[in-house]
């Protein structure tokens, strides 16, 4: 097993998909979140989510993209969600946001993956973080989302 794959979790079994300078990347943004890292975790998130959700749809997909998404993506999030907005510059803001749109497409893509599995194999949805992911991004006191209002009308 290459020491690049430790930080991620990889099978030594699984053939290498995705290129060694994404799994460092994938790796770095673990090792950040261990150290709870909230500017490492920030610097590398888009570039991170990106290459992840581009090898999750390479055919056939990237396993260490997987365990990367399932073991990182939440935590990834919670961070990223809990900034303030006043408090980050036009930079960091844009990390947030594409960061979330980013995610929300690795969401839409894991039901669509859910769904052919459901029909060939009969199980239930597999993709655990997608769906608590898809629930921080709809929780309603999310320090980026309520930061710069007041109150909130419903």
């Amino acid at each position: 097993m290459d020491d690049i794959d430790k930080g991620i979790g990889v099978d030594p079994a699984c053939d290498e998909r995705a290129p060694a300078r994404v799994r460092r990347l994938w790796k770095e943004v673990g090792d950040q979140l261990v150290s709870q890292s909230t500017s490492g975790v920030a610097k590398y998130a888009v570039e991170a989510l990106q290459g992840a959700q581009k090898y999750l749809n390479s055919i056939p997909p990237s396993p260490q993209a997987r365990i990367f998404i399932e073991r990182n993506m939440v935590p990834m999030m919670k961070i990223l969600l809990d900034q303030l907005q006043s408090k980050l510059g036009p930079t960091g803001r844009k990390v947030v946001e594409v960061s979330c749109r980013v995610v929300l497409q690795i969401v839409r893509d894991d039901l669509e993956r859910a769904d052919i599995i459901k029909q060939n194999q009969g199980v239930t949805f597999p993709f655990k973080s997608s769906i608590t992911v898809l629930g921080l991004l709809f929780i309603r006191d999310n320090n980026y989302f309520t930061s710069l209002h007041s109150t909130w009308s419903i």
